[in-house]
């Protein structure tokens, strides 16, 4: 009889093992499937959103929801001005202040991950407090943190903290999702990383770093639609004088230097609502949020004011002709016939001047 019991005890407890896993299972599998329907998700918004910020932001949000225990996510990526730096691009909650700071990879605590050959780490350091102590408030103090690296190309190319502020905030199983889930946070922001490239070639000039012709012209296109409430424009189409002779003379390295010398006079009188583009060879374009004439000419003349106060490539004596048209965001004119109005007031401008008449 007890021989049985004993039997039975055991078949039972069995099968509470075999139900316990057939129920974490389960679990695991609904987890999973939840992880992957949100990563397609962000697959998804990566065609919708053009603001890098933006995408990073959601990234970060979409990782916290995955790691119910954790205080934080900090997106570092790198630095787009140096190799040697990692930027921190998103974090969530409501702190931004500190995105957009660089360090160093040569000062981080986690250099060798150059060398790692596993996807997650759990680390639990009193170094690691203090390297991320400037990402947070210093109320916050890291205790722990499951770090998820991002590869490109075989380096190191951004790193994901999943941070926990109290002692033992992570488990063992933290650690397994975020092995897990790595190669896919690799491959999506890999291919952001992709697209964003892509991206920049076709929207900003390679030259002069402004915005392409392509993309002026879409936001021309977009300041003239019939918007709700209607603001005010001015559209403004810049040519260099004489600047043929400048190719001629000097050849077209020169030439190309003196662009981007003229981009950089153009964008240090702009403010963030201005909006600038290289509309084709010698001409620019703006499109300024004002229905001040005025101060778009006083803008102008301290364009050219830049231009006599500094010294161009080889000394080049710069100036230029402009010509512009106020609109209103109804639709009233499309962005070709913007263009066409302006260009006559160009060409106007240029024949007086040729006839030294302003």
């Amino acid at each position: 009889m007890e021989y049985l019991i004993t039997i039975i005890v055991i078949m039972a407890i069995l099968v509470l093992i075999e139900t316990f896993l057939v129920g974490r299972r389960f679990i695991l599998k609904r987890r999973h499937l939840y992880i992957r329907r949100k990563m397609a998700e962000l697959m998804d918004r990566i065609h919708e959103d053009n603001e890098p910020s933006s995408f990073y932001k959601v990234f970060v949000e979409m990782i916290l929801k995955f790691f119910t225990h954790a205080d934080d996510v900090i997106l570092k990526i790198q630095d787009d001005d140096s190799l040697d730096k990692l930027k921190i691009v998103a974090q969530t909650g409501e702190s931004s202040e500190y995105c957009g700071i660089s360090v160093l990879k040569s000062e981080l605590l986690l250099a060798q991950f150059d060398k790692i050959s596993h996807s997650a780490i759990l680390i639990h350091h009193p170094m690691l407090a203090k390297f991320l102590k400037s990402s947070k408030d210093s109320d916050n103090c890291l205790e722990e943190a499951i770090v998820i690296p991002i590869f490109s190309f075989g380096t190191v190319y951004g790193l994901l903290y999943i941070c926990g502020y109290k002692e033992r905030t992570f488990k063992k199983k933290d650690v397994e999702l975020a092995k897990y889930i790595s190669d896919e946070i690799n491959f999506i922001m890999e291919y952001y990383k992709m697209i964003d490239e892509k991206s920049k070639i076709i929207d900003y000039d390679q030259l002069t770093s402004l915005n392409s012709r392509l993309k002026f012209l879409k936001q021309l296109n977009a300041c003239a639609k019939n918007n709700s409430p209607q603001e005010s424009y001015v559209f403004v189409i810049i040519d260099l004088d004489n600047f043929k002779e400048v190719n001629d003379t000097y050849g077209h390295i020169v030439g190309d230097k003196t662009l981007q010398f003229f981009s950089a006079k153009i964008k240090s009188i702009l403010t963030k609502q201005d909006i600038c583009g290289r509309y084709g060879g010698d001409e620019f374009g703006l499109i300024l949020q004002t229905d001040n004439l005025e101060s778009v000419h006083e803008k102008l003349h301290r364009l050219r004011h830049e231009l006599k106060e500094s010294v161009a490539p080889k000394d080049v004596h710069l100036s230029f002709t402009y010509g512009l048209f106020p609109f209103y965001s109804d639709g009233q004119y499309s962005a070709s016939q913007i263009i066409e109005m302006a260009d006559k007031v160009l060409y106007l401008h240029k024949d007086l001047r040729k006839s030294k008449i302003i």
